[in-house]
């Protein structure tokens, strides 16, 4: 299912381990927790049954504004076959209206108005600890807005847009683990190779780098890696 799935198996994360503890519940629960790259919050968990391996419970983060992770409702446990039917349904309805949500051009242009546009202007880059949550919260979005801007303004043929989407995955990716002033040097190495991909003249590299000044509120020193 996953290896077929239009989401993608390389953008999903597969923790075999996982162990999450829901509130109204003291003992933690263990399972295989499956979460979407990109978007790490959108999570779902197969749940193990301590008395029948055969049989399974189900907690997902439901497309719904608060984004809450819970276990299916009402608890009784599936089978195997219900469980993938879950899954199914939730990669369906959830996963992708969530994405789809998320690169809507009214998100984009409701993230000019929202607080993460100051949160991306107050980012020292050049501080070496790693960004807050609401700072990789706005990276991300504002990475969705230059995917955007850059497959319009360049027009990128369908090849093109999957090298530029895997490039900008992987600076998604790397938001998580590297410090600021680590990933400002990804940043503008992974811009270069964006310009090669998409075959720019100089002219046009200019304005590439002319738009990420714009979506990250950068100075043009900002770019300047030491």
């Amino acid at each position: 299912m996953l290896l077929n799935h239009e989401v993608g198996i390389d953008n999903l994360n597969i923790n075999p381990n996982a162990q999450h503890s829901f509130s109204d519940i003291i003992t933690p629960f263990k399972g295989v927790l499956l979460s979407y790259k990109p978007m790490p919050r959108m999570q779902f968990m197969v749940v193990e049954q301590r008395d029948n391996f055969d049989l399974f419970r189900v907690a997902s983060v439901k497309f719904t504004p608060n984004l809450v992770f819970a276990l299916d409702s009402p608890a009784n446990p599936y089978n195997i076959k219900q469980t993938l039917q879950r899954l199914d349904l939730w990669l369906k309805r959830d996963l992708t209206y969530y994405i789809e949500e998320v690169n809507t051009p009214d998100l984009l242009a409701e993230y000019k108005l929202r607080q993460n546009a100051s949160d991306i202007t107050t980012i020292d880059y050049e501080d070496k600890s790693n960004f807050t949550i609401k700072e990789k919260e706005s990276i991300k979005i504002a990475l969705l807005e230059l995917k955007a801007l850059i497959t319009d303004r360049f027009d990128a043929d369908e090849t093109q847009q999957q090298i530029l989407a895997h490039h900008l995955l992987y600076l998604t990716e790397r938001v998580e683990v590297l410090n600021k002033t680590d990933w400002k040097g990804i940043l503008i190495n992974t811009i270069i190779g964006i310009s090669i991909a998409l075959s720019l003249d100089s002219q046009k590299g200019a304005a590439l780098m002319q738009l990420v000044i714009q979506v990250f509120q950068f100075s043009p020193g900002l770019l300047t890696y030491h």
